[in-house]
């Protein structure tokens, strides 16, 4: 199956199956490899919460074992996508809550965005990497930052699958929305690899906080859906 480059919304609407999910291989949702990729990762790990850093994992395994569930795969089983971009935009997508950023009114969505493309940006082109490669993946980071939770909210219109996958990946997380597309031990085995370590609990006190100091903040919209009890 060819990967589209737009995916219209709802993105729903790509997981209406009827098979039962498949487990999915450990080594899919294994960490990139790449200095880019081990750099973006101590870069969040040094600024953000535990808890922050592992639903940010998670998100990007989710998005992995969603882009599985849709189809877009190619040859032997390898995943038709580009892995560091989705990795860079799960791994940074909460850069937006650091402290440094309190005093600032922007969305923490744009406020992350802005610092995720900065460290891109500021990076030496590598073997593996030139300048038109580092470009591209900040500006790819800083699209799904800045639209991750927009997806919560927008029903129609196109998107890029990267900005898609950070966004149906960190939904997954954070509703279970799509639960019923991936196997239990595929959600077991991501939650005990890297554990929630009480996430939802700790994302509504950051909700409660952003809308405080930053009224009609993009957190302000859902906060409703980020109340609901029945989020464990």
């Amino acid at each position: 199956m060819t990967v589209p480059l737009l995916l219209q919304r709802p993105l729903s609407a790509y997981f209406y199956k009827k098979d039962e999910p498949q487990r999915t291989e450990p080594s899919l949702i294994s960490i990139p490899s790449t200095p880019v990729c081990q750099a973006a990762l101590c870069y969040a790990t040094e600024r953000l919460p535990d808890w922050a850093v592992n639903h940010s994992i998670r998100t990007y395994a989710f998005g992995i074992v969603l882009a599985e569930r849709a189809g877009w795969l190619q040859g032997e089983g390898t995943l038709a996508i580009d892995r560091e971009a989705l990795f860079l935009s799960a791994v940074m997508h909460e850069l937006g809550m650091e402290s440094e950023a309190e005093d600032c009114l922007l969305s923490l969505e744009f406020t992350g965005a802005i610092k995720a493309r900065a460290f891109l940006l500021e990076r030496s082109p590598d073997g593996n990497h030139d300048e038109r490669r580092l470009r591209y993946l900040a500006d790819e980071t800083f699209e799904a930052i800045a639209m991750h939770s927009l997806e919560l909210r927008l029903t129609t219109g196109p998107i890029r699958l990267i900005p898609a996958l950070t966004a149906l990946g960190a939904e997954m997380d954070f509703k279970g929305t799509y639960a019923s597309d991936i196997h239990p031990e595929v959600i077991d085995m991501i939650n005990v690899k890297w554990p929630r370590l009480q996430y939802n609990e700790s994302l509504r006190a950051l909700a409660d906080e952003e809308v405080r100091r930053k009224p009609g903040c993009l957190f302000h919209a859902i906060l409703p859906a980020i109340k609901k009890p029945e989020l464990a």
